[in-house]
């Protein structure tokens, strides 16, 4: 890995991870082992975002295969949402507490909300409209001058982040594709069916025809057998 914290950087991380409701954290080798699972790190993000998190889905594991999943289910569900979405091999050495990968996530996690805390106070306090508000981490409420006949009154309207938007978008297209493709599935069968079914009509009349044909067969066979008759001798 190319990129390391710098001793300043570490220790700006430290005292991050100190305000949270954790057990203090042992910054010696045994660090890199605590952090594999994912689940302290589950927890931190539960604190800093409540509703992108659900504990239930990170357990503890010493398996390096259960901890990347673990991993691979934050890297879904929160730090793509976040825009922090890490590759293969971050998630796999991280599983493996090779030593360097969990600080630099760390310390991207920690940037990250202090944008996310910077771009929270530039929004209360913009001249968008005094009454605007936060409703949660995603969702802010302001009130939007709308016509309604010749008044003009102010209307609540929710607003979310582009990102988010552009992150649903996204979403959006990747399911209209499975879908697509469902549907070109679904056609499919059903000419695979059709076909079955005209192959089963084809041998279900040949088979008729046979069985016309055996009655024929042992009809003409009845009668072209002689017919019996008792002869009698004359004396």
């Amino acid at each position: 890995m190319n990129k390391k914290l710098t001793e300043n950087q570490l220790q700006e991380l430290k005292e991050w991870l100190n305000k949270f409701s954790l057990d203090k954290i042992d910054f010696s080798n045994k660090f890199h082992r605590d952090f594999s699972d994912g689940v302290i790190i589950a927890m931190i993000l539960k604190e800093i975002y409540p509703k992108l998190v659900d504990l239930h889905n990170y357990p503890s594991s010493s398996s390096v295969k259960l901890k990347r999943i673990n991993w691979e289910t934050l890297n879904h569900k929160v730090f793509k949402k976040l825009g922090i979405q890490q590759s293969p091999n971050v998630l796999d050495s991280i599983s493996r507490s090779i030593p360097g990968f969990i600080e630099i996530l760390l310390f991207t996690i920690m940037r990250n909300e202090a944008l996310t805390q910077k771009k929270k106070f530039e929004l209360e306090n913009s001249n968008l409209d005094d009454s605007s508000y936060i409703v949660n981490d995603e969702i802010v409420m302001v009130n939007i001058n709308k016509n309604i006949g010749d008044a003009i009154i102010q209307v609540p309207q929710k607003m979310i982040l582009y990102s988010i938007f552009e992150e649903i978008v996204r979403e959006s297209k990747e399911k209209d594709i499975k879908i697509e493709v469902l549907c070109q599935k679904v056609v499919h069968l059903e000419n695979i069916i059709g076909l079955k079914n005209e192959r089963i009509e084809e041998l279900t009349g040949q088979i008729n025809k046979l069985t016309v044909r055996k009655l024929d067969s042992d009809e003409s066979l009845n009668l072209s057998a002689p017919s019996s008759s008792v002869l009698c001798k004359i004396e």
